[in-house]
């Protein structure tokens, strides 16, 4: 039940953050709309396949956007305000309460998402039933690899905090190298290999093969891609948990948890 209670504190914090920072989130709902719509006009559908798959897709790097800027931004805000050392005097752990942040984050985020893909889709003409289940499923196994990419930026944020210009470019280049405009095909072997590093990546090209095949949920079991989609986000877990602990380490060493 403690658990429970911290949850709805971390949501009830994360709705007042958005009324207090609405401009901002307004601004990345605008600008998602206008990425958009502008790629449906100007890129060929032999490149960047459907709308249903490009809208999802846009959807899914808004996902992304929020669960890495997200974490980074609360251990800068704790920072500033002198207050960091109640994340590691919580009996959670800071992994727990970030995790609870994020977690916090997806269900506001999944509100506006579903607005958006509501409005969106009637504007270009797609139902809105058009999305199917394996469509949501790899979205979730995603979030997941995307959650710990955030862990790691937030350890970064914790050694250094000047890292919002980091975590702004890392996101901008998924949109414009996970595969969701142009197939990994057309890029350069190098550039292509450098992508799959990204949780985005792997994630938007399992929805372009769920477009383009119809693929029902039984294919979706039984591809192969699934499971490395789902290993490929336990491993990135593992990976930003791991990297969050040496740098609550090293800054606890280096003495730099309070300098903003």
């Amino acid at each position: 039940m403690k658990q429970v209670a911290v949850v709805k504190g971390e949501v009830r914090r994360t709705v007042e953050e958005a009324k207090n920072y609405w401009l901002q989130t307004i601004t990345n709902i605008i600008s998602t709309i206008i990425f958009f719509l502008g790629f449906s006009f100007v890129i060929s559908p032999d490149l960047r396949g459907s709308d249903l798959f490009l809208l999802v897709s846009m959807l899914l790097w808004y996902f992304s956007l929020e669960i890495i800027n997200q974490m980074s931004h609360y251990i800068l805000e704790e920072k500033y305000f002198g207050t960091i050392e109640k994340i590691f005097l919580s009996p959670y752990g800071p992994v727990t309460v970030l995790s609870y942040r994020a977690f916090s984050s997806i269900l506001l985020s999944t509100g506006i998402v579903s607005v958006m893909y509501l409005g969106l889709s009637l504007i270009v003409g797609i139902s809105p039933f058009s999305i199917t289940l394996p469509m949501i499923l790899i979205s979730i196994v995603t979030l997941a690899g995307l959650y710990g990419f955030g862990l790691m930026l937030a350890g970064l944020t914790l050694l250094s905090s000047r890292t919002s210009s980091v975590s702004s470019i890392i996101t901008y280049v998924m949109l414009f190298i996970s595969g969701m405009l142009v197939p990994l095909d057309q890029f350069h072997p190098v550039i292509a290999a450098i992508a799959r590093l990204f949780p985005l990546t792997n994630g938007v090209e399992m929805l372009r093969v769920i477009a383009t095949s119809n693929m029902d949920l039984l294919g979706f079991i039984l591809n192969i891609n699934t499971y490395f989609g789902i290993v490929y986000s336990i491993v990135a877990i593992i990976a930003g948990i791991l990297v969050f602990k040496y740098a609550v380490r090293r800054a606890k060493i280096k003495g730099v948890l309070r300098s903003v």
